[in-house]
């Protein structure tokens, strides 16, 4: 959700790397996700449906200026991020199995912070 909304926003220049990616290259309608997402996304005019995922890898971070971190368990965040001045970590709860309201509360939450960085 943030890298389309950032992308929305500024034209571009965001990409989204998970960490527990089992299948890279994986669409996300083909995991289990809330169809929330995808229903609150559609509201602002995001199909996000056939975003691939990318699985986080040191090298895949060169270049970015800022690295926004979003975990529930940041235990789960490799050592290398942890130590990256770039990285911010942002404590906003995973939409993936809320209702449509507090998907949509969690969307606006991300537009709020995103729109701060500009």
């Amino acid at each position: 959700m943030a890298k389309e909304l950032y992308n929305l926003r500024n034209h571009g220049g965001a990409d989204a790397m998970g960490i527990r990616v089992d299948e890279p290259g994986q669409k996300l309608k083909e995991i289990a996700i809330t169809p929330y997402i995808f229903d609150v996304m559609d509201e602002v005019g995001i199909n996000m449906r056939n975003n691939e995922r990318i699985k986080l890898d040191l090298n895949k971070l060169q270049g970015y200026q800022k690295i926004i971190v979003m975990l529930d368990d940041t235990s789960q965040v490799p050592e290398y991020l942890q130590r990256d001045p770039r990285v911010v970590f942002w404590d906003i709860e995973d939409p993936k199995y809320m209702e449509l309201d507090d998907t949509r509360k969690v969307r606006d939450l991300l537009q709020a912070k995103i729109n701060t960085l500009f």
